[in-house]
């Protein structure tokens, strides 16, 4: 999977969103907010292909987390990014 290529993550004071940027300049029909941790997940995944586990060992890495725990939160967010289109399975 990877993320939607016309989404971009923009950060308004302490809030993280989403929003369409597909004609250079942001739609705002469809804004999704963030936490800090989904922002990092989604800034470090980056415009390339990626897997739920190596999504998972990035919050290992970037937070005190069991890899299973990791793993059950990184699931959980990617099935709701892909119900919200923010991702795409290929």
């Amino acid at each position: 999977m990877r993320r939607n290529p016309r989404l971009k993550l923009r950060k308004i004071g302490k809030m993280y969103m989403i929003v369409d940027s597909q004609s250079g300049a942001a739609n705002l029909t469809n804004v999704y907010q963030l936490n800090e941790t989904a922002a990092t997940l989604w800034q470090r995944v980056g415009e390339e292909h990626f897997t739920t586990e190596q999504a998972a060992q990035i919050l290992v890495e970037e937070y005190d987390v069991e890899l299973a725990e990791a793993q059950r939160d990184v699931e959980q967010l990617l099935e709701r990014w892909r119900e919200f289109g923010l991702i795409i399975s290929e």
